[in-house]
């Protein structure tokens, strides 16, 4: 007998019975033996015909899932930021009521399912080309209750097939503009928003297309993503500009408005960082500065900023993209650029960096963004652009601009120095007249005065 079979008789093979005639044997024991077998055989038909490492890997996963708790399996993709965080905290928020597996489709189209929990480091690597029946089947015996889409790139050649085998319902979480375009930002050649009517920017959205394949055209990609809408149980958008340009090409979706996680912000007063009359105004960027987060704007507006000797400096706290020549030119152009940082250290980052404005430069419809979050619990001045979830998110708050998105430098350059204008403390006693000036401090003046009669 070879060694193979001999890990093999070892592993699958039921442990024998008792002796007879001993007192202690009891009908539980004997019923624990016979469902020993019958499991045994369950699993053994289940993995008989795939190698044994791999029937070894599937009977361990199946076996760390609870049995007192229902299943839900999120589906992704491996690209990380806002996406991979929502995941992250769906799983952690809900991990006393649910068990949450994770479907990864990986960039070379293979796919890797693992728990999302912390050690379980138990993942199965599938092939959905070859191996997409024992994909369907692993998941079987994993028992899902419900799926939750959050992105279907580099899937759409199975997860439809997937869906309705299962037979689970599912949810659709709209995380950017996929379902409506292969080219998910709805960006175009000058990496900008190509406009409300994409059909119009047709060739610029599939020419910029994420996907390998080419894409016929940009109704025939709708008509193939829409279901993932349509047949959804629940839709779910963080804002309500990405649910009215959904409904605009998809107007019998229902969706659910709802932020992430991160609970909303309270828009309350506060004072600024205030300036003196030589200080020169620390514009903060966050995050990854790529082409469609604003780039090029930035770039421009640093470049004039420092050409003109300008009293403003830009910083960013991150990195422009994977191209380190990218980042090159923002330092070339007096920017400062640190570098890639966990979503857990920005607040300490922004507290040292010592910025008084936050500039979102986005040149695309953003869904969400979790760094305007984190900049929304800040007592800094903020600007974004009136475009995408933007303006719905900063509502009411004070110290805050909403630009036109699609301004050039000398009009960045103008705003800046207007907000370095009111920021600055001109001599002693001075004082900023906040936002809220009419509810706070209109009548403080009159309490005084009938105080000191």
């Amino acid at each position: 007998m070879t060694r193979a079979q001999r890990r093999k008789r070892r592993t699958f093979t039921a442990s024998k019975p008792p002796p007879h005639g001993r007192e202690e044997q009891t009908h539980r024991s004997l019923f624990g033996y016979l469902l020993h077998i019958s499991l045994a055989h369950h699993w053994w038909t289940r993995f008989s015909h795939l190698p044994i490492s791999r029937r070894k890997l599937r009977a361990e996963f199946i076996a760390a899932l609870p049995t007192d708790k229902p299943v839900i399996l999120m589906v992704s993709h491996d690209s990380g930021y806002g996406t991979e965080r929502h995941v992250g905290e769906l799983a952690e928020f809900y991990r006393s009521d649910v068990r949450s597996l994770l479907l990864t489709v990986k960039h070379d189209g293979s796919t890797l399912l693992s728990f999302l929990e912390p050690r379980r480091d138990i993942a199965i690597k599938f092939d959905p080309s070859s191996e997409i029946e024992e994909l369907i089947a692993h998941l079987r015996d994993c028992k899902i209750e419900r799926l939750h889409i959050h992105h279907p790139l580099r899937s759409e050649h199975f997860l439809q097939r997937l869906v309705t085998e299962l037979g689970c319902p599912f949810d659709f979480t709209i995380h950017d503009y996929y379902v409506l375009s292969p080219q998910p930002h709805l960006t175009g050649d000058d990496d900008r928003f190509v406009g409300e009517d994409l059909f119009a920017a047709e060739a610029e959205l599939l020419r910029h297309s994420f996907i390998r394949e080419p894409v016929a055209s940009l109704q025939g990609w709708q008509k193939a993503h829409e279901w993932l809408v349509l047949e959804a149980d629940r839709v779910i958008a963080p804002s309500e500009d990405v649910a009215r340009r959904y409904k605009t090409y998809l107007p019998q979706a229902r969706v659910i408005v709802t932020p992430h996680l991160d609970l909303p912000i309270p828009h309350g007063p506060f004072t600024p960082r205030l300036l003196t009359a030589e200080g020169t105004l620390r514009v903060a960027l966050l995050g990854r500065l790529a082409p469609h987060k604003g780039y090029h704007v930035v770039l421009e507006t640093a470049k004039l900023a420092r050409s003109r000797q300008l009293p403003l400096e830009f910083i960013l706290i991150g990195f422009s993209d994977e191209d380190r020549s990218l980042d090159e030119a923002l330092v070339e152009a007096g920017v400062s650029v640190s570098e890639k940082y966990r979503d857990s250290e920005l607040p300490t980052l922004l507290e040292t960096s010592q910025p008084h404005v936050v500039w979102f430069a986005a040149q695309c419809p953003e869904t969400y963004s979790y760094t305007l979050t984190t900049s929304l619990r800040s007592n800094l001045c903020l600007v974004v652009p009136s475009l995408g979830a933007f303006p719905e998110r900063v509502a009411g708050r004070p110290w805050t601009w909403v630009q036109r998105w699609d301004c050039n430098e000398e009009d960045w350059i103008k705003l800046f120095l207007s907000i370095r204008e009111q920021l600055l403390a001109t001599g002693p006693g001075h004082e900023i007249a906040a936002s809220d000036f009419y509810r706070r401090e209109y009548l403080v003046c009159r309490e005084k005065r009938g105080s000191s009669d």
